[in-house]
């Protein structure tokens, strides 16, 4: 879904592509995919609080064939629209749901290594993305996706459901069968309790008093912090940068490394940071590490602009491409700060409410930062616009 875009858009905002779409439709193709989670936070939410977080993640399948099944049959931008909005609802659902189930399935020891690994294994779908939009076509990328997905649709109901789920039906023998599934090392009896206790806990509370524990001074602290800390991070360019990045190289003059591969290898950079922040995160902090990947972004736009700027003045293309590609290496040093510790950051919210704010509440988290991520990558085409133009002018 986000690989897909960064080749492709190169490809078809050419004028001798076999679909070709201008620069304001593929903005929207670009900005659709945002807009679509907006709706599928609420959406995986009401799934989730009535059949259980298995089979709200089992749902999310749904949208996403639709949105494949879009991209292999595209005459028109039309189509795309319809695919992003669709793939948008879809991890929409899927961010509202997924920490949810490892939570329930998962031994406290594990479950932060399940969540880390899962978010860092969206930077290695994207370099697949990368990888596959320079080789194959666009009708060959949507089959390959649309199979995986079909994979997943017919082989994930086949997991039992959460011990939690059961417990909340008062299905005592099918909990027991579950936590024996899912951890088979466990005290089966102790775990059971646990469980009870803690779902009886959470549905003894009125809405009204989850709300009222919420918007307490300390936890109204953290709540604001972790959606301004996710405010900083889409407005940094995580979005618009990635799905834009192969035609930025291209805006950038670069021709001694092909822009599709400068995509690749950024975004195999990218990977390697991720899983190396995991362990500097407990090593050196949170702090150490947001300024450190703050610092290397800033860096990476300022050396961005003054390529462009130096383009604009006449400058030799040649003797400047190295800019460009340090430029996008030093952009994915965000993967060390920026984009873990907003996600890690939930941590500050104790357990209770941490747990309701994930089950009950995710539009008011998802839905602010998609806000952003949609303005923000839709506004982004325009000032791309410029920034080509003139260095077409400077040519």
């Amino acid at each position: 879904m986000i690989g897909w875009t960064s080749p492709y858009l190169a490809q078809l905002t050419r004028e001798d592509s076999e679909l070709y779409i201008t620069e304001d439709e593929a903005a929207w193709v670009v900005s659709l995919l945002p807009f679509g989670r907006l709706f599928g936070a609420v959406i995986g939410s009401i799934i989730m609080e009535y059949y259980g977080s298995k089979r709200a993640l089992l749902a999310t399948g749904v949208p996403v064939m639709v949105g494949w099944i879009c991209v292999i049959f595209a005459n028109s931008a039309y189509w795309l629209y319809t695919s992003r909005i669709c793939s948008g609802i879809a991890l929409g659902m899927f961010f509202s749901c997924f920490a949810i189930y490892i939570g329930e399935i998962a031994t406290a020891k594990i479950r932060g290594a399940l969540v880390s690994m899962i978010i860092n294994g969206m930077p290695v779908g994207t370099l697949l993305g990368n990888i596959m939009g320079s080789q194959t076509s666009m009708m060959c990328f949507g089959i390959i996706s649309l199979t995986l997905n079909i994979c997943y649709v017919t082989i994930f109901p086949f997991l039992p459901q959460s011990p939690h789920y059961h417990v909340r039906l008062n299905n005592e023998n099918e909990a027991k069968k579950s936590i024996q599934w899912y951890n088979r090392k466990s005290d089966v009896k102790a775990e059971l309790e646990l469980i009870e206790d803690f779902v009886k806990s959470t549905e003894s509370r009125s809405f009204r008093d989850k709300i009222k524990q919420i918007l307490e001074r300390k936890n109204r602290r953290v709540f604001t912090m972790i959606l301004l800390l996710f405010v900083f991070m889409q407005l940094s360019g995580l979005n618009t940068v990635t799905f834009y990045m192969e035609i930025i190289v291209r805006s950038a003059q670069v021709k001694t490394i092909e822009p599709s591969t400068v995509v690749i290898i950024s975004s195999g950079f990218g990977i390697a940071v991720g899983w190396i922040s995991v362990y500097l995160i407990d090593l050196c902090g949170r702090k150490v590490l947001m300024v450190v990947s703050c610092s290397c972004v800033v860096m990476s736009m300022v050396i961005l602009g003054l390529h462009f700027m130096l383009l604009d003045l006449d400058f030799d293309p040649e003797s400047l491409e190295w800019l460009p590609i340090l430029g996008m290496i030093l952009f994915m040093l965000m993967s060390i700060g920026l984009v873990p510790v907003p996600r890690i950051q939930r941590e500050c919210h104790v357990c209770d409410i941490r747990v309701h704010q994930q089950q009950n509440l995710p539009a008011v988290d998802q839905s602010h930062d998609r806000e952003v991520r949609f303005l923000d990558i839709r506004d982004y085409d325009d000032g791309l616009s410029r920034v080509r133009g003139g260095s077409d002018t400077g040519n």
